[in-house]
């Protein structure tokens, strides 16, 4: 009787850390099988990070060009809304309607664009297609002619990286130029109808040709409302360009011939050598020839 208590009390002792033990093991096996990762768990303990940002491939729609324009969220952003008056920065890729060639891409560049809602900066499809976007969105515009460039309708997918007023803000950790931003001036009376080219202060380094890339820093205003719609200062560093490619407003390419390396030149660029909506102030420094 004796010897049959004391077996049954050892068994008792015995069994109560292996239940346990087994417990624990059951438990941390079920854990491993309900992970995100292999058994689709809801637990919101480890959030995914956003996807990062790569450059679109843009699809033409089927069927004639519109007449209006059409705005289209791909992904709706959960920031503010811009509106006019604001500082934006974006990313974008445009196409032609009539054949889906690429017209241009801040991608290609490597920096984002910024430029001043509502300062008619920019087409009229973009100043009324981002105007209301959120940032961190991704949006659709498909232009008609009439807002566009008047040389057919255009298909742009934008995505707005941020938004506030720009026009004093100077990155203090960019580099390349030392010299302080310049404050623009807008003369009175009418804008000019043909460019008027102003130098600042005359450069004595390399002179910009055709062919080859430069790099500058500039503010550019609008002649009717004296807003500033875009400065390189507000970015990490300069930007970069090739002259004589088309790849900027015509105004730069007639206005930059000549300018040499060090120089700090003002162009008043008519509406026509522009983009169509109004004529704009530049104070531009030629910083390198390459």
């Amino acid at each position: 009787m004796l010897l049959n208590q004391t077996i049954e009390t050892i068994a008792k002792w015995l069994l109560t850390p292996i239940a346990m033990l087994c417990l624990v093991l059951a438990l941390a096996s079920c854990g491993e099988g309900d992970s995100p990762d292999k058994a689709g768990s809801t637990s919101t303990q480890s959030q995914a990070e956003p996807a990062k940002l790569t450059k679109p491939k843009v699809e033409v729609p089927s069927g004639p060009p519109p007449k209006k324009l059409v705005v289209d969220d791909l992904e709706v952003g959960s920031g503010p809304a811009a509106k006019a008056g604001d500082g934006v920065t974006v990313q974008y890729v445009g196409v032609e309607y009539k054949g889906g060639k690429q017209i241009d891409a801040s991608w290609d560049r490597g920096e984002p664009f910024s430029f001043q809602l509502g300062s008619g900066a920019v087409i009229p499809g973009w100043e009324e297609g981002v105007a209301g976007m959120k940032a961190g969105g991704r949006r659709e515009l498909v232009i008609p002619s009439k807002l566009a460039y008047g040389s057919g309708a255009l298909v742009f997918v934008i995505d707005l990286i941020g938004i506030g007023d720009n026009s004093s803000y100077t990155n203090p950790a960019r580099v390349g130029n030392d010299r302080p931003k310049p404050k623009v001036e807008v003369p009175s009376g009418p804008p000019p109808k043909e460019l008027v080219i102003k130098d600042l202060d005359k450069g004595a380094g390399a002179m910009i040709e055709s062919g080859r890339e430069f790099v500058v820093d500039y503010v550019g205003v609008n002649y009717k409302t004296g807003q500033e719609f875009e400065s390189t200062w507000a970015k990490s560093e300069p930007s970069k360009f090739s002259f004589g490619t088309g790849e900027v407003v015509e105004g730069w390419e007639e206005g930059l011939r000549g300018m040499r390396v060090g120089g700090r030149r003002e162009l008043i660029v008519p509406s026509k050598l522009a983009y169509g909506t109004g004529a704009l102030i530049y104070v531009i420094d030629l910083l390198k020839v390459e």
